[in-house]
């Protein structure tokens, strides 16, 4: 048995002095943010073996998570400050008289509970076979009240029933065929959808040494799903809200076709070389659609918040990835080393957006390399540094100018800025070096784990996304950087 509770609350206030224009006089503006993340889960598990041929497997899992978020802004009187330090008296003066309302007010929960049973079974000494039952449910709910947005109010629930059949069957030496069938039954469709499986497994060996190799595809199908809604404040924290919703039977859950490959290479005792790579089609993908639900001035449609169906908040879209990463280890004597590079290939079109031009997926980058070494000092205690630099993400700019500023009336141009091209907006590569030290103790039959990090030792300047600011020639982009070097704690105990 297990069990996980978090909470993670995050905030800021921001204070600008407004000068005076014809349409207002100068004013002091406050805007305030809040987070607040709250998840736990746990699981208990039984197994054991009912023969010598047979074994069994039950488990038992329930998790909860709680989201909120709030943007508010106002207004205050004060003169105009002459340095950073006078504004910031300013604001905590006037912050008290302010109320900070008007904004955005978003909550989500989802609770899931499950219960699985699975048995094994071994045929023969070449073949063995798996086949279990599970029974899900979940219930999630999100509501969304505020400025620039149409209010969100939806909930729904569902029962899954799977069933699954698994097969390990040896054809050669080294070589065994790994069939899998999964059924699962949503009575808000009243239909059962199936998921077959196939993957082929070799071990051996070569002139270059010891080796695997592992084929797979199949069809993969999501049911409780991850929504993105952009965040509309100029000064919000973080960039969009995430939210997970079951089925309510309006609209088909997505689906994708995978195939991957992995293969392995032992030259010596000391070196690992691996390599991977994947393929994904995804026909049909479900993403939120922000075109219905930008405030264009129907104040009939502000003023709605009855409970919607999926159909009218989700939109059913296409796309595919293609990847790969290759990695080499090397360990000796309490000293390690490794590099990798990845590739990634992900287009994905938007909903309402683009004339349904598959685009790069916003926040991934096509190019990642990492270097680690590490090395132990005795007595439990290792020292360690790892590198990682990544290049080409595009979407440079916040997600409210694509999916908010950019439907929005009276929205104007921001040269040189499209936003109805995202995929020629860059962002400049990210770099970062970490180094940790490491100790380990035994705490009676239990393993005490303290670990020191000081992240980004070389507080490189790694911008995560642009704002705009206009000027006389259209618009300048303000980098919003992700953090500098910062230290970082942790305690673990290894029960």
């Amino acid at each position: 048995a297990s069990g996980y509770r978090a909470r993670n609350q995050l905030g800021g206030e921001f204070a600008a002095f407004v000068p005076a224009t014809s349409a207002a006089p100068e004013h002091l503006l406050l805007v305030r943010n809040r987070y607040d993340w709250t998840n736990w889960a746990g699981q208990a598990r039984l197994d054991g073996l009912l023969n010598a041929r047979a074994s069994y497997e039950v488990q038992a899992t329930a998790s909860h998570h709680a989201s909120g978020y709030g943007y508010g802004g106002g207004v205050g009187e004060a003169e105009a400050p002459g340095s950073m330090e006078a504004l910031e008296e300013a604001a905590a003066a006037v912050r008290p008289s302010v109320p900070l309302d008007g904004g955005t007010d978003w909550r989500h929960t989802i609770q899931e509970l499950a219960l699985t049973g699975a048995l094994s079974y071994s045929l023969s000494p070449r073949t063995q076979v798996e086949g279990g039952l599970g029974v899900g449910y979940t219930d999630a709910r999100i509501d969304r009240t505020g400025r620039f947005l149409a209010p969100l109010a939806h909930g729904a629930d569902d029962w899954t029933l799977v069933a699954h059949a698994t097969g390990q069957i040896t054809v050669g030496a080294g070589t065994v065929v790994e069939p899998c069938v999964r059924l699962t039954y949503l009575p808000s469709f009243d239909r059962a959808y199936p998921e077959p499986r196939l993957a082929l497994r070799h071990d051996g060996g070569s002139a270059l040494g010891p080796y695997a190799l592992r084929v797979a595809t199949g069809l993969y199908r999501q049911y409780t799903n991850e929504y993105l809604l952009s965040s509309t404040g100029a000064t919000s924290v973080v960039p969009y809200v995430l939210f997970w919703l079951p089925p309510d039977g309006s609209i088909a859950p997505p689906y994708a076709y995978h195939a991957a490959l992995d293969a392995a290479l032992w030259p010596t005792e000391a070196w690992t070389v691996e390599a991977s790579a994947y393929a994904k089609a995804q026909p049909r993908l479900l993403a939120l659609d922000h075109t219905p639900i930008v405030a264009t001035g129907d104040a009939a449609l502000r003023e709605t918040r009855e409970d919607q169906a999926q159909e009218d908040l989700l939109s059913a879209v296409r796309g595919h990835t293609l990847g790969g990463t290759v990695r080499a280890r090397w360990r000796h004597r309490g000293v390690s080393a490794s590099t990798a590079y990845t590739h990634t290939h992900a287009r994905r079109q938007v909903p309402g957006r683009f004339e349904g031009r598959l685009l790069p997926l916003p926040g991934t980058a096509p190019h990642a390399l990492d270097l680690d070494a590490g090395l132990g000092l005795g007595r439990g205690v290792r020292v360690g540094a790892s590198w990682r630099g990544s290049w080409g993400r595009r979407w440079a700019l916040r997600r409210s100018y694509y999916d908010v500023l950019a439907l929005a009336e009276g929205a104007g141009a921001l040269p040189p800025f499209d936003l109805d091209a995202p995929e020629e907006h860059a962002l400049p590569a990210t770099m970062a070096l970490d180094l940790d030290l490491t100790l380990t103790r035994p705490l009676g039959r239990s393993t005490l784990v303290l670990r020191a990090l000081l992240a980004n030792a070389t507080d490189h300047r790694n911008v995560y996304d642009w704002s705009l600011e206009t000027a006389a020639s259209g618009a300048v982009a303000q980098p919003r950087l992700l953090p500098g070097r910062h230290l970082a704690f942790s305690v673990r105990v290894q029960l």
